[in-house]
């Protein structure tokens, strides 16, 4: 594996100098995919630390040359925050995430931006106004994925609302998406 990835370092370093970077844009995606191929069994808890230095390399790299594939540029972020998170650099990771959700607010969803919006919620679960932000994000506009009851679904999985308040949360938004659902006592007789 050490061998993987010296080379695979190595076109990296040729292909970011910056009279390369256009003439080997190519040559960057190309190495994070053979990195991926690499790191995917390592991303999880206690390994994706080691991963950090290489994981965050190739995250600028496809943002400097505004790589064409956004899911895939998204995909590296979300990797980041997780090994930043594995290797206790809370506040870095955090940093990486708004900038992940920044991203995505330019340019679209990505192609798991559900996973996105709940770990939003998660991993804000002790600071209110972050949340108040997640929450004013889902009031505003359209909301095809029906975001605004998935903030109420997660707050609830990630223990911030409540035990007592859990079954009205619930209450709520059951009777927004299926209103037959909720009948009162009056029509169970």
């Amino acid at each position: 594996m050490h061998h993987a990835f010296s080379f695979i370092k190595r076109a990296i370093e040729i292909a970011a100098k910056p009279e390369n970077k256009a003439k080997y844009q190519f040559i960057i995606y190309n190495a994070s995919i053979k990195t991926w191929h690499i790191i995917r069994g390592l991303m999880r808890a206690g390994w994706s630390k080691q991963l950090v230095d290489i994981l965050e390399k190739i995250s600028n790299l496809l943002e400097e040359v505004d790589d064409f594939d956004f899911n895939w540029r998204c995909r590296y972020l979300n990797c980041l925050v997780k090994a930043m998170f594995d290797a206790e650099k809370k506040p870095e990771a955090l940093k990486v995430f708004d900038k992940l959700v920044d991203l995505t607010k330019k340019r679209g969803n990505c192609n798991f931006q559900e996973t996105l919006f709940r770990n939003r919620i998660h991993l804000n679960k002790d600071n209110n106004a972050a949340l108040q932000v997640v929450k004013k994000d889902t009031e505003t506009g359209e909301d095809p994925l029906a975001l605004k009851h998935l903030f109420v679904v997660q707050q609830i999985k990630s223990a911030v609302i409540p035990d007592a308040q859990v079954e009205k949360e619930l209450q709520t938004v059951m009777s927004a998406i299926a209103p037959q659902s909720i009948s009162s006592s009056d029509e169970a007789g």
